[in-house]
């Protein structure tokens, strides 16, 4: 890596367009690690804007291996222009905590991480706890946390509204048991955590989102089903044969899909959708809707919101965890109100994004085929007389409230 000294007290433009700001001598020391996302922790200030003045160290950390890479260096180009900017990369080998004692060393308090989800997840758990605040440049292939933050998923368009960025501060998801670290965005298990194994870097590389789609065919065949024994917050333990588990802090997995349409980044819960297992035609109608945007109605799906959860089962259970492949039995995972300090986009808890004419289209392409392979469901039903769901589990409801924190 290019070594470069910066001395003196400057005063620069960051950013491109213009943040003010100035910093005391110090010198560049390159330090290799793997980029992540953009998160920070000093809770206390729901909401802040990035002042003009406010004295700032800043050090953009770069994963050349993130699934939209290639876009890397056109985004150096325009930070470039600001010669305040320390650049940084690495890959996983990066010892974590020799980039702590160098970020505390150098006094950041700004970190703009371009990278993937997986990228987030891994510089959440290695730098969590440290008094700066992170920004999102999206060069991955799912950039999930980026739509909840709302960023604009171009990393060069992204990069100028960085210099307006509000400050906020959002959930984090502690995990316990057979992994021991931290969520921002969402872990997803079963079949979901099997469409991600099947999702290899290479697959991704040369199919971004889609590749995701193209993973759902050896899950899909098989079908495989857990046994999940579940308790939330302080309640009883529950038992469900489950295809899907969704643990959420945002509210989109696997390249925009929406797992949880409702979740709320600073409300300190969890949204927990859970999909029952079921026949293939139920599967079936069960995907479509959930590609068009409306699968929490289906009959075989349940959400519920807690602040606690505890997740086990007799067999391994294969989890995404913010794009990481984690394997277990036993997981805990506990909302942590506001604990983290990120940069937000102008979409930040504003409207739904505005889905082009292509997502719209899509969209209504999978509703349709939703429609029509749902009636094909219940017509069997109607004449054998079965249309209820079987009594087995039904326990478990669908609860759509926000103060609906325990029990079903």
């Amino acid at each position: 890596m290019r070594d470069e000294r910066k001395t003196g007290r400057l005063s620069v433009d960051a950013i491109v367009t213009g943040i003010r700001f100035s910093f005391h001598p110090s010198s560049f020391i390159p330090h290799p690690f793997l980029s992540g996302l953009g998160i920070g922790c000093a809770p206390g200030h729901p909401e802040t804007t990035l002042g003009s003045s406010i004295m700032t160290r800043t050090c953009v950390l770069f994963n050349d291996k993130s699934g939209s890479a290639h876009l890397g260096e056109a985004v150096r180009e325009l930070l470039r222009e600001d010669p305040g900017i320390i650049f940084h990369i690495a890959d996983e080998s990066t010892n974590a905590q020799s980039l702590r004692d160098w970020i505390v060393t150098e006094r950041f308090t700004r970190v703009i991480v371009a990278g993937g989800d997986g990228s987030v997840h891994r510089a959440v758990n290695w730098l969590q706890g440290l008094p700066v605040t992170f920004g999102v440049l999206p060069l991955g292939t799912g950039n999930d946390l980026c739509r909840s933050l709302g960023m604009p998923l171009d990393p060069l368009a992204a990069v100028p509204l960085l210099q307006n960025a509000r400050k906020r501060d959002i959930d984090l998801i502690e995990v316990d048991g057979d992994f021991k670290g931290f969520l921002v965005n969402a872990a997803t298990g079963g079949f979901s955590g099997r469409v991600a194994e099947e999702t290899s870097g290479d697959r991704k590389g040369t199919f971004g989102p889609l590749a995701y789609l193209l993973g759902v065919a050896g899950p899909m065949v098989e079908r495989r089903s857990y046994r999940l024994a579940l308790r939330f917050d302080e309640g009883p333990m529950e038992t469900i044969m489950a295809l899907n588990i969704v643990i959420a802090n945002g509210r989109t997995a696997a390249g925009g899909v929406m797992a949880a349409p409702g979740a709320d980044l600073e409300d300190g819960l969890m949204d927990v959708v859970i999909v029952r297992n079921a026949e293939a035609l139920d599967v079936s109608v069960i995907l479509a809707r959930l590609m068009a945007g409306d699968y929490l109605t289906d009959e075989n799906v349940f959400l519920r919101r807690c602040r606690r959860l505890e997740v086990s089962c007799l067999n391994p259970v294969p989890f995404s965890m913010d794009g990481d492949q984690i394997t277990g039995k036993r997981f805990v995972f506990r909302a942590k109100h506001r604990a983290l300090r990120v940069f937000v986009g102008p979409e930040y808890h504003g409207p739904a994004r505005r889905l082009r004419w292509a997502q719209h289209l899509g969209r209504g392409v999978f509703k349709g085929l939703a429609g029509v392979l749902h009636a094909c469901r219940r017509i069997p039903r109607l004449f054998q007389g079965r249309d209820r769901l079987p009594s087995q589990e039904q326990g478990f409801s669908i609860q759509n409230q926000k103060n609906a924190v325990s029990g079903w």
